[in-house]
């Protein structure tokens, strides 16, 4: 079905990001009726043709970049300067496949390297890759340094394993002066308790690994720490659990002669 209407040239007219270059096809709609289309150069270099109503209604202003700077606006916060964990942001970078805003962070260790926005702010990135501790993990490590107390860091048991046959790691493992394991600290960021970000983030800790680690514990006769992310007083938590496990700061130094991991504090340091 033909439509007519006299014919008006807009080539050369700006609309929005949209600079019309010349006519271009017809196309039928699906009523039958013919639209006539315009090739236009947008804004940002791209050639995209469009329908001649949606162009003069600006129902289309681009060549699509105009939808994804307005969406990413939408949650996109100048975070320059801001402190992340071990990372300051130093500007912008660009966006992920999906319009999310990167930023070029500067490490503590002098790296450089670029970190979705939403890792900087759920703290799922904390450094370059240098340091393998969560703020959370921070806190109670350095309580655990604090105290001048042996412990080793993301200890895994052979005979523990989750999906795909891999090792489940307990955050911090807290030794004797004869350098025997005798306690276990899990630091449960708020993904163990409640649902965070989307659906699966901490699905698989709070439905089937927490409880795998529980368990073992209770079958081998391991005492374990749970401090929860909202805890206010980790230090006097930790102190609690320490007193139980018979330990004192004079004998939680263990030999030097020890598994590979474990930080050591030498007898008799402040």
């Amino acid at each position: 079905m033909l439509r007519s209407s006299r014919f008006v040239d807009y080539s050369g007219q700006k609309f929005d990001r949209l600079t019309v270059i010349c006519p271009y096809d017809e196309v039928i709609r699906s009523n039958g009726y013919r639209r006539r289309t315009w090739l236009c150069k947008c804004d940002c270099g791209k050639y995209v043709t469009v329908v001649q109503d949606d162009l003069l209604s600006g129902r289309t202003k681009s060549c699509g970049c105009y939808h994804r700077d307005m969406s990413s606006k939408k949650y996109l916060d100048d975070i320059t300067g801001t402190r992340y964990g071990y990372l300051t942001v130093i500007r912008r970078y660009g966006t992920t496949d999906k319009d999310k805003p990167t930023w070029l962070c500067k490490c503590d260790c002098g790296n450089e390297t670029v970190v979705r926005g939403v890792c900087l702010k759920n703290g799922t990135t904390q450094s370059c890759g240098c340091k393998r501790f969560t703020i959370g993990e921070l806190s109670v490590k350095n309580i655990l340094d604090e105290l001048h107390l042996s412990y080793s860091s993301q200890k895994t048991f052979d005979d523990l394993r989750g999906s795909g046959n891999k090792k489940l790691r307990f955050d911090f493992a807290l030794y004797n002066i004869n350098n025997e394991l005798v306690g276990l600290i899990e630091y449960q960021g708020q993904q163990h308790y409640e649902q965070r970000i989307n659906e699966n983030f901490g699905k698989v800790q709070r439905e089937i690994t927490d409880k795998q680690k529980r368990e073992y514990c209770l079958a081998h006769n391991i005492p374990l720490l749970e401090i929860k992310y909202n805890e206010q007083d980790k230090r006097s938590q930790l102190l609690s659990f320490v007193n139980k496990l018979n330990l004192t700061y004079a004998d939680t130094v263990p030999s030097l002669e020890q598994e590979e991991g474990v930080t050591t504090i030498p007898q008799g340091s402040t």
